[in-house]
């Protein structure tokens, strides 16, 4: 079991969630078993036979599982560890009379099934949380005690031994299974943001030029459209094209081809603001969403074009000569629609395209 820590210890980054969870149960058995070892000893030093053969078949028990332990059968191994432990109870109940007390054990335990409830992704919640419930079992504990002593109620020597090493070994269950559990069920959470994260990411952004795709592109102009029927505030759309763009592919290659489309998007979120929408509508066209005038467009446009025509793209000692030709296109009566707003701006695309490229045409 020791080897098994060290090696955690060093390797818990590169772990999987599956890893560090049959980790945990695994430790937690563990424990288990060290202290059904204790009371093993103890009954055997002190009690009758039933109670010792009780300990042994639990210690087997708690072996087993840590040996075999898969995160998949966690609530069943969680399940029947509940069971032992109300067995446990009854059993002390059988042989020792209420009188030792030993419902305070089993009251220990209840936040063992409460704390699920707690999923905090915060280290420090979490310390607070073990610390608290040491804290108030530890007090409750005190409280009995003193109960005790006012009624003048004398346990023997034996059976106070027993209550203590149940007591204070519950405690240790508590402390560890409220952390592992808590962690465990953070990792899981954590797990699931940054899969959802991804998911999202994916399905909104272009995968080569890490730019927003055609489908988010689509769904924020429609949604500026909506706004802009409300309010009336200016709305433009510049689609992009980079001039002679299979020449390129042809002439240096499609290696050549993708690093001018993802230096160019580069370039581009560089230079525009991070509220305006920009994304790749398709090939080598991309779109830009401004929340300006027909001129303010324009002009951010025109500047967007010269710094990418000055700019030098260097690919594998090759300069590759880029050029982008603009067409814009305000919102207005005549374009109900995302459609329709396209159609408009690609209008002007065409005609910059048809009078020599390497310009910024609006209407």
């Amino acid at each position: 079991m020791f080897n098994k820590i060290f090696r955690l210890d060093r390797t818990q980054n590169s772990m999987n969630f599956d890893s560090i969870v049959d980790f945990q149960l695994s430790f937690l058995l563990y424990y288990a078993s060290i202290v059904h070892t204790g009371l093993l000893i103890l009954s055997l030093c002190f009690f009758a036979l039933p109670v010792s053969a009780y300990y042994f078949v639990t210690l087997v028990m708690f072996l087993i599982c840590a040996r075999f332990i898969d995160s998949r059968n966690f609530i069943l191994i969680h399940f029947l560890t509940y069971i032992e432990i109300t067995l446990h109870i009854y059993l002390i109940y059988v042989f020792f009379g209420v009188f030792i007390g030993i419902e305070l054990y089993y009251i220990i335990l209840i936040p063992v099934g409460c704390y699920a409830l707690l999923m905090s992704f915060s280290r420090n919640l979490k310390i607070f949380f073990m610390l608290m419930i040491g804290s108030v079992n530890m007090i409750s504990y005190v409280c009995v005690e003193l109960v005790d002593s006012l009624n003048a109620v004398t346990l023997p020597p034996v059976y106070r031994i027993f209550l203590t090493y149940n007591i204070f070994t519950a405690f240790g269950m508590v402390i560890l299974q409220s952390y592992f559990f808590i962690d465990m069920i953070s990792r899981k959470f954590s797990n699931l943001q940054e899969r959802s994260s991804i998911f999202q990411h994916q399905a909104n952004y272009d995968m080569l030029t890490d730019i927003f795709n055609r489908r988010e592109m689509t769904r924020r102009i429609d949604a500026a459209l909506k706004q802009y029927n409300a309010d009336r505030a200016p709305l433009s759309v510049c689609i992009g094209d980079i001039d002679n763009f299979k020449s390129i592919n042809d002439t240096y290659g499609h290696n050549a081809g993708d690093y001018v489309l993802k230096t160019m998007c580069a370039i581009m979120k560089a230079n525009i603001r991070k509220s305006d929408p920009f994304g790749r509508w398709g090939g080598e066209e991309f779109v830009l969403m401004m929340h300006t005038d027909l001129d303010a467009c324009y002009n951010r446009a025109e500047c967007l074009r010269r710094i990418i025509e000055s700019h030098k793209f260097d690919f594998e000692g090759k300069d590759i000569p880029v050029t982008i030709t603009f067409g814009i296109a305000t919102a207005g009566d005549d374009t109900p629609s995302v459609s329709s707003l396209i159609e408009k701006a690609d209008r002007m695309l065409y005609k910059g395209k048809k009078n020599g490229r390497n310009q910024t045409v609006y209407t």
